[in-house]
Order: structure tokens, then C-alpha cells, then sequence
């Protein structure tokens, strides 16, 4: 969704989103994409500080990611 100006802007980006059903499908599809990632690498990165650097920016990818989603594209103030 592309955020129009006159969309209202997220009060509280701490705030608890609770997800629609299409949140719900949207970060099943994130899920889906992400623990795709992180079989690959386990299977093609030898054991190392580097893999666990990797695995963990996974996490944080979906972790952003799912934030993506519960904002629509709304900003927050910085």
C-alpha cells in the first residue's frame, strides 16, 4: 500500500498492532521466505561466528519486515 499524505501518521509505533487476516498471510509469506534463508545457510555456511552473524540478521530481517506490515506504509515520527 502507498502511503497518501493525508493518511494519518502511526501514534505509537510500540504499540501492539493487532494483525488483520491479510497481516496474518503477509507475514506467513515473510516466514516462509525467511526460514527458506536460514535452511540455505546452515547447509552452505560452515559452522562460524559468521553464520550466527548471518542467522541473526535473518531474525532482524523479519523482524522488520513484520513491522513493514503492521505500519501499511504509515510513518512515525523520528
Amino acid at each position: 500500500m502507498t502511503q497518501n499524505i493525508t493518511d494519518p501518521p502511526v501514534e505509537n509505533p510500540m504499540a501492539y498492532v493487532p494483525p488483520t487476516p491479510t497481516m496474518t498471510q503477509q507475514h506467513h509469506r515473510v516466514e516462509i521466505a525467511i526460514t527458506d534463508a536460514y535452511h540455505v545457510l546452515l547447509e552452505a555456511c560452515p559452522r562460524s561466528a559468521e553464520r550466527t552473524l548471518a542467522i541473526r540478521k535473518l531474525q532482524e530481517a523479519r523482524m522488520w519486515a513484520n513491522a513493514a506490515i503492521a505500519f501499511d506504509g504509515r510513518t512515525y515520527k523520528t
